[in-house]
């Protein structure tokens, strides 16, 4: 992973994978230090070990991030999605 990508997420508290199936997700969230929330299933063959994982509907996703980022008080976060998965499209931050 290029050290410039990194260096733009150093300041987030949290990261949020919106369904990716990328691998760098994870290695970006050991890399910085910081919990990747993962949004759909997690592949059991990664060794990485800051990942949740919940796959409920859109309007309960926004919910709990908005629940997750208050509680924790999280300043800053980064969304990660793939654009052609349309399911995440209306989530409301």
């Amino acid at each position: 992973m290029p050290l410039e990508v990194s260096k733009k997420f150093r300041n987030v508290d949290c990261l949020f994978d919106l369904g990716t199936s990328n691998d760098q997700v994870y290695a970006l969230s050991s890399m910085i230090g910081v919990p990747l929330l993962k949004i759909n299933a997690i592949r059991t063959d990664v060794p990485y070990n800051m990942t949740l994982s919940m796959m409920p509907s859109p309007k309960t996703i926004s919910k709990a991030l908005f629940k997750l980022v208050s509680f924790y008080e999280f300043k800053t976060v980064a969304v990660i999605y793939d654009g052609k998965h349309m399911l995440f499209s209306n989530l409301d931050f």
